[in-house]
């Protein structure tokens, strides 16, 4: 059985790849407003993994941890 930390962490390094891509597109001086756009979406993939990564390790904010991910899953 998987326990949680593990599925937290694999949420926190999704969110960390994601937010690598967002960086590298958003900030490279050949970037357009496609790339722009692009990368706003990869921000808000990876608040979306860290909101679900915080819900798996903190049960007290469960809820608002829930909240945050749906917000940026709707974005």
């Amino acid at each position: 059985m998987i326990s949680l930390t593990w599925l937290s962490l694999a949420a926190f390094g999704a969110s960390a790849v994601a937010g690598a891509l967002a960086c590298f597109l958003f900030f490279r001086p050949e970037s357009n407003l496609a790339h722009r756009r692009v990368a706003v979406l990869l921000w808000a993939t990876a608040v979306a993994h860290v909101a679900n990564g915080a819900a798996l390790v903190d049960a007290a904010h469960l809820s608002s941890w829930r909240i945050l991910s749906m917000m940026a899953e709707l974005l």
